[in-house]
């Protein structure tokens, strides 16, 4: 077997690089933000807007992209933390690193327009010195080789030299197929060199891939290059957006089944939100209202009052159409959890009767059995939720959640316990899985402490908000902007590359045959959540 003598380049990924937020502050004057729009490259014959369905997969939502020619299809992640985009490629699923069940990018093989450096045209053979990319995540590590090859998303079409990467190794905690990554992050310019990670495969990490075969040839090289490499270098990270001359593009989803959209391209709207962040679509986060109108009461984290020196907000929030809940401190989740109670008629008449439990975990248990209520009340007495946002030259917005956007209705394993006695002597409450299935409720929230010294606690604004709002993002203003419109999601049509969607699906939740007003029910989550890929140990 031959042993390539593979050149290592490292990278980490946006999520993981400094942000500069600003905010207006009493007492405190904030440092002025030096606009800076970024420069869009014309790639003639794409349409000035298209549209792509989002393919609705219980944890997260896959969009169809084209690689290559002829083209390859894939169903990859569309991301909004990250800006590289990542193709499964064939010497992983063939050397066992990656699933055999994900289809795999075959560029030099079946691409005729795929190029690598140093690549021999004539023989479309793989050099033997290849450029690795490391892509470090929250969530675990991707090996990749940089190529080039044409890219399509809808109607929009891009050649991005040196800005596939094809993924030759992986140690994602992910469950089940992984085809790749449509990075939709706010575009990078240089990225700083991260460390290797040792000497082991990162497959050996990884519990759900599989074992490399006998016959490793593809990858016979990838261990000497952790034991051998003997220098690193900055990767530029290539952006589809950058490459495809899109100036903006949006993410919205619909309930239950239904697909969500991708647009690209659009008019710009009326309002945006300058984004904070120099690395993250980032937002100034001042907190949460509980209620509505008169009975609306404000939480006392992310106010502002007392920032420490040198810190520029109180708090930060990330819009990430890849989390599936609203991730945010313990510390705030508990104050947060406690109002909400106290908003709640049947959550405050019960914590009145029984002041021993804290009255944010009487909130969760009153959810959790939410079985025995649910179909008679619905959700029309829990509170409205207000996130009270900001731009970084000081435009505010309130994003309203109603109940129905932020509880989540699960089905959940009925165990019961009984109790038996190890050895004749110790009684043991030992679970016994009765086969049934029982409704279970919970607030779509989850903890991480993600905390700046410049910014504060940072929240993770999930698909929640994805669900209620059309999220746009704006590459061509200064700064770079994110808005928020309450425009039906609606759905594509079957040309992709039409401007105009198709009259929207409703997305309020009600049963089939509910009388009018139609119960307001929770969103059904039919898999494991799905976390962010943010570092909260690293950063921000």
């Amino acid at each position: 077997m031959r042993s390539s003598p593979l050149r290592c380049v490292t990278v980490l990924l946006a999520f993981s690089l400094p942000m500069v937020l600003g905010r207006d502050s009493p007492g405190q004057q904030r440092r002025p933000v030096q606009p800076h729009a970024l420069t869009l490259p014309q790639q003639p014959g794409n349409p000035f807007e298209t549209c792509t369905n989002l393919k609705n997969r219980g944890t997260h939502f896959t969009v169809r992209i084209s690689v290559g020619t002829p083209p390859q299809e894939f169903d990859v992640i569309a991301d909004t933390g990250s800006s590289s985009l990542v193709v499964a490629s064939c010497l992983c699923t063939e050397s066992g690193r990656c699933r055999s069940d994900s289809k795999c990018f075959d560029g030099a093989n079946q691409s005729s327009s795929f190029a690598v450096a140093g690549m021999d045209p004539s023989k479309r053979e793989l050099p033997d010195t290849l450029p690795v990319v490391v892509l470090t995540f929250g969530s675990g590590q991707i090996e990749a080789i940089a190529v080039t090859d044409v890219v399509q998303v809808g109607g929009a079409r891009a050649t991005m030299p040196g800005g596939v990467l094809m993924m030759v190794d992986q140690a994602l905690q992910l469950s089940g197929s992984f085809e790749g990554i449509l990075g939709l992050g706010q575009p990078q310019r240089r990225v700083p060199p991260a460390p290797l990670t040792g000497e082991r495969s990162l497959a050996s990490q990884d519990p759900f891939a599989a074992q490399p075969t006998s016959d490793d040839s593809a990858l016979a090289g990838a261990d000497a290059l952790r034991h051998n490499a003997n220098h690193t270098e900055v990767f530029e990270s290539k952006s589809f957006l950058l490459a495809a001359g899109v100036p903006r593009f949006s993410i919205c989803f619909n309930d239950r089944s239904s697909d969500g959209v991708l647009r690209l391209g659009g008019s710009m709207p009326a309002s945006a939100l300058g984004s904070v962040g120099a690395s993250h679509w980032g937002l100034d986060f001042r907190g949460v209202s509980v209620g509505s109108g008169e009975l609306m009461h404000r939480a006392s984290f992310c106010g502002g009052v007392g920032l420490a020196p040198g810190q520029q907000s109180a708090c930060a929030a990330i819009p990430d159409s890849g989390t599936m809940v609203l991730m945010a401190p313990t510390e705030h989740l508990k104050e947060l959890f406690a109002m909400i109670c106290g908003a709640w008629p049947m959550c405050a008449d019960q914590a009145e009767k029984d002041p021993s439990m804290p009255n944010f975990q009487k909130l969760q248990v009153i959810l959790q059995d939410c079985e025995t209520w649910i179909d008679q009340t619905g959700l029309e007495s829990l509170p409205t939720l207000t996130f009270h946002v900001a731009g970084a030259l000081g435009a505010q917005q309130e994003l309203k959640l109603p109940p129905e956007a932020w509880v989540l209705d699960v089905l959940e394993e009925e165990v019961h316990y009984i109790r038996k006695h190890v050895m004749g002597v110790v009684p043991t409450r030992v679970p016994q899985v009765t086969g049934k299935k029982r409704k279970v409720c919970a607030p779509a929230f989850g903890e991480q402490e993600y905390n700046s010294s410049r910014n504060g606690p940072v929240w993770i604004l999930g698909t929640p908000v994805f669900y209620k709002y059309r999220v746009g993002y704006h590459l061509d203003t200064a700064p770079p902007s994110i808005s928020f419109s309450q425009e039906p999601c609606g759905a594509c049509p079957e040309d992709a590359t039409a401007a105009t969607p198709e009259p929207p699906r409703p997305s309020f939740l009600a049963r089939t045959g509910d009388v009018s007003p139609p119960l307001r029910l929770p969103r059904r989550a039919s898999s494991p959540l799905r976390l962010p890929t943010f570092d909260g140990k690293a950063a921000i």
